[in-house]
């Protein structure tokens, strides 16, 4: 009885602690729900914003798209618009510069047929002028050959009769000669290539080769003269140079020189070859100039330069108020635009080149005598320190000995210091002298260069 008693006991127990665990297990499964429905409820509303928000981007990026395309369609509309007056503009260029090639082949056309018809005429009248001459020798054969019969009968009385007719024969065969000699010189012939800008020979005018001129931005080919003198004309370069401390400048026209029988040249041609420059140095600079030099040439009013080299130069100078100058040609390098016949320009030798050197400012050197000096800044005292120079220009001069890079020297010109240096630049002529620079060449400015003209070569 006990023993029942006690799995009753047991098994009450066990019903009660069954029933507690259900009742447990009940209340978590209840939570669990209530959780469960919770973050469905929060999922649900956590969708239906990320599609409201979904929506929106949509929205938006479809009006982006839409402005985007507006904007391309209305900046393929103005790229139509400005190709179509590109084009236009292109067309009208086109148009222009045919109509200005017509109208120079048409002035050239009338000036070849000017100059054909005039040789036909000269060549006309040479041809008559020959067989004048020819007949002359026809006639003066015959009359050789009636005065030999005349001469073989009257020989010793009459030995001056057939002298005479000699001399004519003679005189004749000279006149045959220059008539074929003009006749062979009929043909008008250009020394140079180039354009025929202006013709002033008239249809039977008579003229005669004279001096060729090729030294400025026009030919003479042929001067105007009667047919017993002859002259030349042409046209030269004439300059004047002025310098200072940061170069050389010049100013330079054109003037025409002719003969005392002619004033203008009957047929001008601009010559189709390279630029060159008339310059002018003086004595101290002559010295330092030498054919193949390169040249920096800035015209007056530009602000880039263009390069050439020298091409001739001569020591014979010219004096004029004191002061003598010497005629150096530059020939400009290349075909550069912006150039234009009888201009003026600056020119600046390079007559020295050096590389990688110290530099100190040139206001800094002071010289005494034969040698050179700085000052040189050493615990804010300044302190004289002799040094050997090298090339000098109008901002810099080079230092072979005395300084080492970093150094501070004491400029003439200002309170404060400059540091030496050992970097390399380029500057210009000294005072219009023989001045330099570094790294590319101590460019001396030399005087400055007459107006740029076209060169060619003349022909016999």
């Amino acid at each position: 009885n006990q023993a029942v008693s006690s799995a009753k006991l047991s098994q009450s127990t066990t019903l009660t602690k069954d029933n507690q665990a259900i009742t447990t297990a009940q209340q978590n499964l209840a939570t669990t729900q209530a959780k469960d429905n919770q973050a469905v409820s929060s999922a649900k509303l956590s969708q239906s914003t990320t599609l409201a928000k979904d929506a929106q981007a949509i929205t938006t990026a479809q009006q982006s798209l839409a402005t985007t395309v507006a904007k391309d369609k209305q900046a393929v509309a103005a790229a139509q618009v400005n190709m179509a007056t590109t084009v236009s503009k292109d067309d009208q260029a086109i148009a222009t510069a045919e109509e200005n090639l017509a109208t120079t082949l048409s002035k050239d056309a009338q000036a070849v047929t000017t100059a054909q018809q005039n040789a036909f005429t000269t060549q006309q009248k040479d041809q008559q002028s020959l067989a004048q001459a020819q007949s002359s020798l026809a006639s003066a054969q015959q009359q050789l050959s009636q005065d030999s019969v005349s001469a073989s009968l009257a020989a010793a009385n009459q030995p001056s009769t057939l002298q005479s007719d000699r001399a004519t024969i003679s005189a004749d065969k000279v006149s045959l000669v220059q008539a074929e000699q003009s006749l062979s010189e009929a043909t008008l012939r250009a020394p140079v290539n180039g354009t025929v800008v202006s013709l002033s020979v008239a249809p039977g005018q008579a003229i005669s080769a004279g001096t060729t001129t090729v030294n400025g931005s026009v030919v003479a080919a042929l001067a105007s003269a009667p047919v017993s003198s002859s002259g030349s004309s042409g046209s030269s370069g004439s300059s004047s140079s002025s310098s200072g401390s940061s170069g050389s400048s010049s100013s330079s026209s054109g003037s025409s020189g002719s003969s005392s029988s002619s004033s203008s040249a009957e047929v001008v041609i601009e010559p189709a070859g390279q630029y060159i420059v008339n310059a002018q140095v003086t004595t101290s600079q002559i010295g330092e100039v030498q054919n193949g030099e390169q040249a920096v040439i800035t015209p007056s009013g530009a602000t880039t330069s263009v390069y050439g080299v020298v091409s001739s130069f001569s020591s014979q100078g010219t004096t004029s108020s004191g002061v003598t100058s010497f005629p150096v040609v530059v020939s400009v390098t290349g075909a550069p635009s912006g150039l234009y016949p009888g201009a003026s320009a600056t020119v600046e030798l390079v007559v020295k080149q050096v590389s990688n050197v110290l530099v100190v400012p040139t206001s800094a050197v002071h010289t005494l005598g034969s040698s050179s000096y700085v000052e040189v800044l050493k615990n804010g005292k300044e302190q004289r320190q002799v040094i050997g120079v090298g090339a000098t220009g109008a901002a810099e001069t080079q230092v072979t000995s005395g300084l080492s890079s970093g150094e501070e020297v004491v400029l003439a010109s200002l309170g404060s210091a400059a540091s030496s240096s050992g970097s390399s630049s380029r500057f210009g002529g000294l005072g219009g002298g023989l001045g330099g620079g570094f790294g590319g060449g101590f460019g001396g400015g030399l005087g400055g260069a007459g107006g740029f003209t076209r060169s060619g070569r003349a022909g016999g």
